[in-house]
């Protein structure tokens, strides 16, 4: 399951123009600072002794962190809303919303800014609907963002739009992959093994989709019916001195539609946790346009 919550900020001091220049990485390194050390090690940077036992952290380095950062909205010139995914049973509780959010308050960020925290909400983020904090939160599972693939692929949909919101960054063989060698197939098996460590880590369940057979077959399929028109370019961007981003739209255009559901249901999980490398760091954020 998945938790968003979505603060509203007041600029005290400062503005929002060097910010937002690149607003995930100072965002994750102002909760850094102000998370509690007891959850240090489970959330912000989980180790794998902390989490759910089994046959995936024998080769696993490096958990997942269950946070995304989606990219911050700006209300006026001087009001902005900072948003906060969060994966599994630890997002139901309020309180580290609470917690995190309040703890932006005492961040200094480029610009000399500072904020003040005027609303928390908890919005779900597949219906719109919003609610204040104390009236709990609001969670999409993963059967509900099913529900939605299959009510979406009722439409005579020809193309799917993948509208990147911040940098992102796949891999092949261990090194960043351009845009000329990127395949239908690379997108889905990033945004599965990701869905697959979150759901299998924090829910401690794996879904039928996540099998590697199914995985394997669904990827042939995608390269076979799925036409990529991508329009990206490199990005400037670089995460501990490592590049390799791109930034931009992928179009997605269907020959076949008869997976049409799995397509959607693939594209709008990505859409809730992010892509590729350096999620945790607000990067990988898109759009679904259908």
């Amino acid at each position: 399951m998945i938790t968003s919550y979505w603060a509203v900020y007041s600029v005290v001091e400062g503005d929002l123009t060097e910010f937002m220049r690149n607003p995930g990485p100072r965002i994750r390194g102002a909760i850094g600072r102000v998370i509690p050390r007891e959850l240090y090690r489970v959330f912000f940077k989980p180790e794998r002794r902390f989490l759910a036992r089994g046959f995936m952290l024998r080769k696993l380095k490096h958990p997942p962190p269950p946070y995304i950062i989606p990219p911050p909205r700006i209300l006026t010139f001087s009001m902005i809303e900072v948003g906060l995914r969060i994966y599994g049973r630890i997002g139901m509780d309020t309180r580290l919303a609470s917690l995190i959010f309040s703890g932006l308050e005492r961040a200094i960020f480029p610009g000399s800014l500072k904020l003040r925290l005027e609303e928390i909400y908890a919005s779900n983020e597949l219906t719109g609907a919003r609610r204040l904090l104390r009236e709990g939160p609001a969670t999409i599972s993963l059967e509900d963002i099913e529900a939605w693939s299959r009510e979406a692929s009722a439409d005579n949909i020809e193309a799917v739009k993948m509208v990147f919101l911040t940098p992102f960054k796949l891999l092949r063989d261990g090194k960043p992959m351009g845009v000329e060698e990127l395949k239908p197939s690379d997108i889905f098996r990033h945004i599965i093994r990701r869905a697959f460590l979150l759901e299998y880590l924090y829910n401690g369940r794996m879904m039928a989709w996540m099998n590697p057979s199914y995985v394997r077959e669904f990827k042939g399929w995608a390269d076979e019916n799925i036409v990529l028109d991508k329009k990206l370019r490199k990005s400037s961007v670089k995460v501990k001195g490592s590049g390799g981003f791109l930034e931009g739209v992928i179009i997605l255009e269907m020959r076949n539609r008869i997976r049409l559901c799995e397509v959607l249901r693939y594209l709008k999980i990505g859409e809730m946790i992010g892509v590729g490398k350096s999620v945790s760091y607000g990067y990988g954020q898109y759009k679904v346009i259908i």
